[in-house]
């Protein structure tokens, strides 16, 4: 197999292209996420942050990224149903509106 180019280590992102928010936020999130004993190990610091709030902070801002860019439009829904209140948002983005799963319930 000769030719072939076998890397040290894979690179945490593409240097050719400008960085993203949510890269940024991956790189730095011990800036702005509690660290924890066992969760995500991020790549420049090695510290550990809770993995679900890394990847619930990712998704926002990727989302506010793409309503930004005018890509997503989202507004937040609320209805009631036996004796609850369900918020979720519904986004809109190239194709049909779609209501997503990202709801909270209270009494």
């Amino acid at each position: 197999m000769t030719g072939m180019l076998v890397a040290d280590s894979p690179r945490p992102f593409d240097p050719a292209l400008p960085p993203s928010s949510s890269l940024l936020l991956y790189l730095f999130a011990e800036r702005v996420l509690p660290a924890v004993r066992r969760g995500t190990a991020l790549p420049l610091s090695g510290r550990r942050v809770d993995t679900m709030r890394l990847a619930c902070a990712l998704f926002a801002v990727a989302f506010w990224r793409l309503r930004q860019l005018g890509l997503l439009h989202m507004e937040l829904q609320q209805g009631r149903h036996l004796h609850k209140t369900n918020a979720s948002v519904r986004s809109r983005g190239l194709s049909a509106p779609t209501a997503h799963a990202v709801t909270g319930m209270s009494s």
